[in-house]
């Protein structure tokens, strides 16, 4: 987490850093930050991944919404 955190902090570009920091955020179950991750990724390329981003993201918010 915390290398693709300064990679994106160098380039906040970067989306493939962007992307591991969202999915390191979900494996840590720090949904918050995973999808503010996600969304950044998402804004910066809506097809990134052929959307494998855009489901993440959904599930994500799902599991928020459920979990209240």
């Amino acid at each position: 987490l915390k290398m693709n955190q300064e990679a994106v902090n160098l380039n906040p570009q970067n989306i493939s850093a962007l992307y591991s920091v969202a999915n390191c955020y979900r494996q840590m179950k720090m949904w918050d930050e995973a999808i503010k991750a996600y969304e950044k990724v998402l804004k910066l390329n809506p097809h990134y991944l052929e959307g494998r981003a855009q489901n993440e993201y959904k599930e994500l918010l799902f599991m928020k919404k459920v979990a209240k």
